[in-house]
């Protein structure tokens, strides 16, 4: 999958623009990608297109943010887990998303993270 203009600016927008702390961190492929340590290739290497999940948990509080701050989701759950990279690749994230609003539409935007039902 060769980078789209579109794509390419999303990643601009997340680290310069919103300066979202996963995309600004120097572990996010797309920083990586962003500072010329990773090529694209290597970078679409990581999600092989799919999204998939890499943890769950319950959502304690949620800010949908505003014009001046940005969103944030907390939890002190106890029921919380991380999965590792091998572990993620093995549950996509369409299994278990969709639109409720739209539901023939496959898409969920550049978010960093999305909610799936408990079921």
């Amino acid at each position: 999958m060769r980078c789209s203009l579109v794509e390419y600016w999303l990643v601009i927008y997340n680290i310069e623009i919103a300066q979202h702390n996963w995309c600004c961190s120097e572990d996010c492929p797309c920083s990586q990608y962003y500072d010329g340590i990773i090529d694209r290739t290597t970078l679409d290497s990581y999600a092989k297109e799919d999204r998939f999940v890499f943890g769950v948990f319950f959502v304690d509080e949620a800010y949908e943010g505003d014009n001046r701050d940005e969103s944030y989701v907390t939890t002190s759950s106890k029921y919380k887990l991380s999965l590792s990279l091998e572990e993620a690749k093995k549950i996509l994230f369409w299994n278990y998303y969709h639109n409720e609003n739209a539901p023939e539409k496959v898409a969920c935007g550049p978010g960093l993270h999305r909610y799936i039902t408990d079921v």
